[in-house]
């Protein structure tokens, strides 16, 4: 017998009420869909169970089918370190209680641990003077994905059908639970590998290779290009009008640290003093007429990755001076806003003016 769960049989039988099994019920149901992580969701449910319910040392077995058998994925009761040993034990279909269980698909309760050689301790974790019960975990198609097993802290074999439809609630609700996060698991992955798809589609599209030029100032440009783009210091591109400044703005992020960061980009020329400045710090909900929710500017969206602004040369006085201190110190408020905002963006800008001569007019400060 194990020493530690028989000390516990000596303290009096614990039973379990319908006020008990609903207030269980309520805070499973909470904790199971508090959290995404299955781990950290299923350890709290058997605590809970533990807590409320009084049913210690539960555990719950997923079935993997790669391996044909059942691997415990959480127990209650133990130390973390026996954790991860515990985790590879496993029991074939049919093998013990839980192999069982898992090839019957209906739960089976063991008046007296004891007395059923079926039951094979490989925790050696469980009272052998108490019962035990353990139910299927639903799937979809109501076949089992795993068990759910625990032991009630009392005697009295009259409460076992009671707490044995308790147990089969709660794996229902497990059941559930695992199923959407293993839905939401699929999906998030098919996500990341459409993304990572796409962006070596658009690692192509933009690298060196699409850049028409073979003369030695074009060989030059592509060399700066490679050069800059390791870098985070800002960027100007200066040229006429559809000599493809954009193209070099585009081929500087995607072949930069901040590649997998969103690349956002504004022609400053298209929209007035006001509208430039909400779009590019964003605004809060009433800063003006028609402000009726608050909005992220194009900082906040390209924070992580890189800002181009084309036509830079375009912009007031005015505004230049709100430009510089985003570019100076990193940090920003929205229009209508009193927080100071920290945004980490690489600004590359395009211009087809000479700023140099736009400095000596007054039309351009200098300092930025």
């Amino acid at each position: 017998m194990n020493t530690h769960a028989s000390l516990f049989s000596t303290n009096g039988n614990k039973s379990l009420s319908m006020q008990q099994q609903l207030n269980a019920l309520h805070q499973i149901s909470i904790v199971l869909s508090r959290s995404l992580d299955l781990e950290e969701t299923l350890r709290s449910t058997l605590q809970t169970l533990s807590d409320i319910a009084h049913m210690q040392y539960g555990l719950v077995s997923l079935f993997d089918h790669n391996r044909s058998a059942l691997f415990i994925q959480a127990v209650h009761g133990i130390d973390a370190e026996v954790v991860k040993d515990v985790k590879g034990v496993r029991y074939r279909m049919g093998e013990g209680i839980m192999g069982t269980v898992m090839h019957q698909g209906h739960a089976l309760v063991i008046p007296r641990v004891a007395d059923d050689p079926r039951f094979l301790d490989r925790l050696n974790l469980y009272d052998y003077a108490l019962p035990f019960i353990c139910v299927p975990i639903p799937g979809a198609d109501s076949q089992p994905i795993g068990v759910l097993a625990a032991q009630p802290q009392s005697l009295d074999e009259t409460e076992l059908p009671a707490r044995t439809r308790f147990m089969e609630m709660v794996a229902n609700l497990i059941g559930q639970t695992v199923r959407l996060i293993g839905k939401v698991h699929t999906e998030h992955e098919a996500i990341k590998t459409e993304r990572d798809s796409l962006r070596r589609k658009v690692r192509s599209q933009y690298g060196f290779d699409n850049m028409v030029g073979q003369t030695q100032a074009m060989r030059q440009i592509f060399d700066s290009i490679r050069q800059v783009a390791k870098w985070d210091t800002t960027v100007l591109v200066r040229g006429e009008s559809g000599t493809g400044k954009e193209l070099i703005a585009t081929a500087i992020h995607y072949n930069s640290p901040r590649v997998n960061g969103p690349f956002v980009k504004l022609n400053c020329a298209a929209l007035p003093d006001t509208l430039l400045e909400s779009e590019l710090f964003g605004h809060e909900k009433g800063a003006f007429t028609g402000a009726v929710k608050q909005r992220k500017g194009r900082f906040e969206m390209a924070d992580g990755g890189t800002l181009f602004l084309d036509e830079i040369g375009e912009i007031s006085a005015s505004f230049q001076a709100k430009l510089l201190r985003i570019l100076q110190e990193g940090e920003m408020e929205r229009v209508g806003g009193t927080d100071t905002l920290k945004v980490d963006v690489r600004i590359v800008t395009a211009t087809n003016r000479n700023l140099e001569d736009e400095v000596r007019k007054g039309n351009f400060r200098e300092d930025l």
